[in-house]
């Protein structure tokens, strides 16, 4: 992924696919704005938190995939900051959960 998003897999295939071959072909692409991206990384300090319950490394360095139960410790943690709820990352997040698959940050 050479643009900043947040991509969400359409399945456990699809999961699969993208780890043994690098394909995004079943995965939903999410672009969030850049002023976003650094809400959460610096000023709000969501990733930081998100790193910490999660045991991640969500940086503008590399890719991170959350999956399994930190999904659900990921929103939760999002949507303890105020209008959240309007992040590109929050919809990626429930979309997720929501097919039970991962979210892949490509930032």
């Amino acid at each position: 992924m050479s643009k900043r998003c947040y991509a969400v897999a359409k399945s456990e295939q699809a999961m699969k696919e993208r780890l043994e071959e690098s394909d995004y072909t079943n995965w939903d692409f999410y672009y969030p704005p850049d002023e976003e991206v650094l809400f959460l990384l610096a000023n709000g300090g969501a990733f930081n938190m998100i790193n910490k319950a999660c045991n991640l490394l969500i940086d503008e360095y590399e890719e991170e995939v959350i999956k399994g139960e930190n999904l659900l410790k990921a929103a939760t943690i999002l949507n303890s900051i105020p209008g959240s709820d309007r992040f590109v990352f929050s919809k990626a997040l429930r979309r997720a959960i929501e097919l039970g698959t991962a979210i892949s940050l490509g930032l």
